[in-house]
Order: C-alpha cells, then structure tokens, then sequence
C-alpha cells in the first residue's frame, strides 16, 4: 500500500512513492491507493484483489504504481474506496473498476469485476466523488446542482435513499436542500448544505451520526 515496491511489511517514517510526481489529487482505500497526476492520468498501488488497482490484471499485489487506463484520461479527483474504484473526470463524467458484487461499480450490473473501467450514470456534471473504506463499497456522487446520488452497499442505510437495501445505479438521498460537500466513512456519510447545515446517515451504531440517538 506505501507503494515503494519494496516487500518491508511496515515503515515507521515517511516513504516517497515510487515513480509519482506532480501529483494533484490522491485517495486512500481499505487496502491500495491512487493518484491523479498533473497531466490527468490515474495511477493505483497496492492491494489489487478483485482488481481495484488494476482493472486489466489480476495480480494480487502492486508494489509499485500502474496506470489505469481510462476511455477519457481527463481525470480531476480519485476515490479509493474499499473494494472499487471511481475516478471523476473533467467533463463530470465518473468511470469504477473493481468489486462489483453488489452493485458497487454503479453501471446497473452485479458482474462480479470488470476487465475495464465501467461508466456511471448519475445525474451530472458531478462535481465530487466519496466512497465508503469498508469493502462493502458504497460510493456518492455530488453533481453540479447540489444533489446527491449514492449506489452499491445499503445495509446500513449508506445510500440515504431510504431503504437498505443494495442498488446498481445511482440513487439519489433523500436531502431536500442543496449540498456543496460531500464525504463517506466506514459505512455511513454526510453532507454539508448549501446553507450551511451538516446530515449524516447510514450506521449509527457508534453515534458517528451525530444525533443523539445509537439506532442505524
């Protein structure tokens, strides 16, 4: 996951990644990471089971960083999440690879990986991506008119759609104002309004909602 190539197990200081420069986006998932560089390409280190760092290969580990190559290579902001991964690219368009089992790539399948990276469909131009760390992925999209629509794992009420239960393809929350923020935990998310307010929703079970109460 440091992606130096080395086999060390664990570092105690600091490691400059291997091969990286320019680097102007980034993002942590359970167990790989990546990087959008300046000239918008995408590059993934790290833990590659079900192909989340590299759509193209099913070699377990990535040392080093691999590009992911992408039908737009105009990404702007990479989301690591725990099983998959998205990447939103400067046209608003988002692309997944990796886990799919519940639906969390998003394109309305339950293929378990994809050999490529796969188009989502939420209502765009999307603005921001989150996604969930654990490995029952659930990803966010924030579009251009403060709506947020989630898909994958639902379990927990994750999607804030109302149900929970797991979806395909985008679904949109049930926020009523616009938002300007987004961000995913381990299985719960929140919002940031345009007015300033802040939502959460999906587990609650160590209050990470913020609302008093400890029911999911």
């Amino acid at each position: 996951e440091v992606g130096t190539g080395s086999a060390t197990t664990n570092f105690t200081t600091p490691q400059q990644v291997a091969l990286l420069a320019k680097v102007v986006d980034f993002d942590v998932g359970y167990s790989h990471a990546c990087a959008v560089l300046k000239d918008k390409t995408v590059w993934c280190w790290g833990d590659n089971t079900m192909r989340r760092v590299q759509p193209t290969t099913a070699t377990v580990k990535q040392g080093k960083p691999v590009q992911v190559l992408l039908p737009s290579s105009a990404a702007l902001q990479v989301s690591a999440d725990g099983n998959s991964t998205c990447v939103r690219n400067d046209d608003g368009s988002v692309y997944c690879w990796g886990d799919n089992t519940a639906g969390y790539l998003g394109n309305g399948t339950t293929a378990t990986t994809t050999s490529a990276p796969v188009l989502v469909k939420p209502t765009g131009p999307v603005t921001q991506l989150a996604g969930t760390s654990n490995l029952a992925t659930t990803v966010c999209a924030l579009n251009q008119g403060g709506k947020v629509q989630c898909w994958g794992h639902g379990k927990t009420g994750q999607l804030g759609n109302g149900m929970s239960t797991a979806v395909t393809t985008p679904s949109s929350t049930l926020l009523t104002e616009p938002v300007s923020q987004i961000s995913c935990g381990n299985d719960h998310a929140c919002a940031i309004t345009v007015s300033g307010g802040l939502y959460c929703w999906g587990a609650n079970g160590t209050r990470q909602l913020g609302n008093g109460g400890i029911a999911a």
